[in-house]
């Protein structure tokens, strides 16, 4: 659902242009639980080298600058339903696919973690890769 490396991550969307909803909260600690009604939820540490982090687009376009409380090691969990329908929630009549962000400071890295899921867009997309053995 994410890929990336220390200091940058990128979320895999089903939508592949146009708008989709995003939702962003900065918290001071990690969430308990999960939160009900998403389709997938995964979690990986984001190195930040200032306290301020730019999103953006694939194709390089700022949309949103944010300040976090203090640089260095923040997770990263995100939500994500509707990836599979390929359409943006609001945008289309029939649109379902939406995201939730949530940060927060950690003392270090961890690895990245599969908290809920797959869904049916990472069991088309990725085939095989979520197979139990």
């Amino acid at each position: 659902m994410t890929t990336g490396e220390d200091n940058w991550m990128a979320v895999l969307c089903g939508v592949e242009w146009g708008p989709i909803d995003v939702t962003l909260e900065l918290h001071d600690v990690g969430p308990d639980e999960l939160e009900a009604g998403w389709e997938i939820v995964s979690e990986r540490s984001l190195y930040v080298t200032s306290t301020i982090v730019d999103w953006m687009s694939t194709d390089g376009q700022l949309f949103k600058a944010i300040s976090l409380a203090t640089p260095g090691w923040h997770r990263v969990r995100v939500h994500a339903t509707g990836r599979q329908s390929r359409k943006p929630k609001r945008h289309t009549d029939d649109g379902k696919e939406e995201h939730k962000i949530m940060i927060w400071p950690t003392s270090g890295p961890s690895g990245m973690q599969l908290l809920l899921g797959p869904d049916d867009y990472g069991r088309s997309a990725y085939p095989g890769m979520f197979d139990r053995q």
